[in-house]
Order: structure tokens, then C-alpha cells, then sequence
């Protein structure tokens, strides 16, 4: 198996073999764009799609991280993965290898090229930086930078739904949307979660019995990250709509049982 190699973190598209290439006529549009996604995630490993050297992607996370639908992802692999087509290989253990990924390269010509520029030199130096950190890394189920892209997704998703400034950097927040999708939930069940969430208690209020005051509580307080994606995330999930849309509460008990407050 071939050795991770970080110092290469992009890849050339060359214009002629895109525009005119076979890529354009074996793939659909839609396709097209999930193939460079591959490509992309591949050069982060050296031709390997794979969450780490034992552990392939499931198909849902990387549907995930590109931001597509499952459907047209693994339209994309099986298209891909055809003798036909024969652009990618799927190994013994699940991992998917980009076929003469060193093709996908800079000519031994170019590499020179760029071995005498100054960018290169800057690079080069920091490498052994980044190696140091690698076996931090090793075995995380959501990297870096596919959190980076989900969480962000995520969180200004709930920002855009309910007008509120919450940050997909925050500690607290990071842990429980990391918690959520290593558990194999995908951004179209966050949005469906925040979706229904929304839909009940945005601008309702209910009367806190427990008290004599009788105070009010207010739906829009619970549209937060630490309720939507706690581990009642899954209940919220698979509501009905008729749950979803209830808006009233005998209690404040049933309102804490609605919302699965943390304690």
C-alpha cells in the first residue's frame, strides 16, 4: 500500500483533457462534479479515498462530505467503478483507489520546475511539521476537514432558519455535530432535524406550570445547537410531522421531554 504523502494537497486539471477528454462523455454533468470531488479527497492520500489505512469511507459520510446526494454518489462509483469506464478500483477492504492515479500528476518535467521556485521551498519546509501531527490524526472517524465543511454546512443551515449567529468552531457545538455523524447521520438529517425543530417551536411559547408565576417559555431558546444535536438528535429525527407541529404543552415537564434538555 502506498504511503500517505500530505505535501502534494492539489492537483492539476489540465484544460484540454477536461474540455476535451473522455471524462466528458462517460459522465453525466452532475458526475462530472462528484469525480473532481474524488479526485480532490484522493490527493490528500496518494490516490486513496479512505477515512484512514484501515478504514474505507462509508458511503454516507463521503456523501456527506461533498455536500450530494447518496443517490448520485454511488451513481458516480458504480459508473466509475465499471469495466467500461474503469476509472477507479475498490480494494479488499472497502477503500477506493483512483486507477493510474500518477497520471493525474505533474510530469517528472514540471516537478523540476517546481523544485527550483521559492514556493516550493517554503513547502517543503513545513512538511516535516505536518508529518509530525499525522499520528495525532490517525483512526479519527471525522477529520479536520471534513468537519471544516459539515459543521459549517450545519450550523449555517440552523443560522439561516432561525436568525440566530451560532459558530460551527465552538467547542461544545464541534463535539456534538463530530458525536452525531460518527454515529452515521448525514447533513440531510441535520437539516431535516432542524427542519421539523423549526417548524414547532420557532415563536411558541408555553406556560411553565411547575411555578407559581406561571412563566413563559419560549420555543426560540431551544433552537440551539446543544438541544437540536443532543443525543435525543435521533427521537427529533424520526418524528411524525403531527409531533413536529404540536405547539402547546399541559407542562413544563412535557416541554422538557419535548426538547430533551441535558442535565
Amino acid at each position: 500500500m502506498k504511503n500517505k504523502d500530505d505535501s502534494m494537497s492539489w492537483f492539476p486539471l489540465y484544460a484540454d483533457k477536461w474540455i476535451f477528454g473522455s471524462t466528458r462523455i462517460e459522465l453525466d454533468p452532475d458526475e462530472r462534479a462528484v469525480w473532481i470531488d474524488l479526485l480532490a479527497l484522493a490527493t490528500k492520500d496518494n490516490g486513496y479515498v479512505r477515512a484512514n489505512e484501515e478504514t474505507p469511507y462509508p458511503l454516507q459520510q463521503l456523501a456527506g462530505l461533498f455536500c450530494v446526494p447518496i443517490e448520485l454518489l454511488d451513481r458516480t462509483i458504480k459508473k466509475c467503478l465499471s469495466e467500461n469506464i474503469n476509472k477507479i478500483e475498490r480494494l479488499d477492504n472497502g477503500t477506493l483507489y483512483i486507477i493510474n492515479w500518477e497520471e493525474y500528476q505533474f510530469t517528472d518535467r514540471y516537478k523540476r520546475k517546481l523544485k527550483s521556485s521559492s514556493a516550493l521551498t517554503e513547502q517543503q519546509g513545513r512538511k516535516p511539521e505536518r508529518q509530525g501531527r499525522k499520528p495525532e490524526r490517525q483512526g479519527r472517524k471525522t477529520a479536520p476537514i471534513e468537519y471544516n465543511i459539515i459543521g459549517k454546512n450545519i450550523i449555517e443551515y440552523l443560522n439561516s432558519r432561525t436568525g440566530k449567529t451560532f459558530k460551527h468552531t465552538t467547542a461544545k457545538t464541534e463535539k456534538l455535530i463530530r458525536a452525531r455523524l460518527n454515529e452515521g447521520f448525514t447533513l440531510e438529517d441535520f437539516k431535516t432535524v432542524i427542519d421539523k425543530k423549526v417548524t414547532g417551536w420557532k415563536d411558541k411559547k408555553w406556560q411553565d406550570n411547575r411555578t407559581d408565576e406561571g412563566r413563559m417559555i419560549h420555543g426560540n431558546d431551544y433552537l440551539r445547537p446543544s438541544t437540536l444535536f443532543s443525543g435525543s438528535f435521533e427521537n427529533y429525527l424520526n418524528e411524525t410531522k403531527q409531533e413536529s407541529k404540536k405547539t402547546t404543552f399541559q407542562s413544563m415537564d412535557e416541554v422538557k421531554a419535548k426538547i430533551g434538555a441535558n442535565r
